[in-house]
């Protein structure tokens, strides 16, 4: 998936550094990037919509990388 050329460069940074172990949150994803939250939680979702990353009990909390 890092390859393909709709991917914006900051969901490729967020999806490069996302765990497929841990869970993190939003804020950590913020803490890790540099973005702000809203823009990483955004990402995120967008993230799990394609099925890319699971959202923990999709409340939008907390995600991890799905193992392929």
């Amino acid at each position: 998936m890092e390859n393909h050329v709709d991917m914006t460069p900051q969901a490729k940074k967020i999806y490069n550094r996302l765990s497929c172990v841990r869970w993190t949150s939003p804020v950590d994803m913020q803490l890790i990037t540099g973005m702000t939250a809203a823009c990483c939680q955004l990402i995120l979702t967008q993230l799990a919509m394609a099925g890319l990353v699971e959202d923990a009990m999709g409340e939008g909390r907390y995600f991890k990388r799905c193992r392929r």
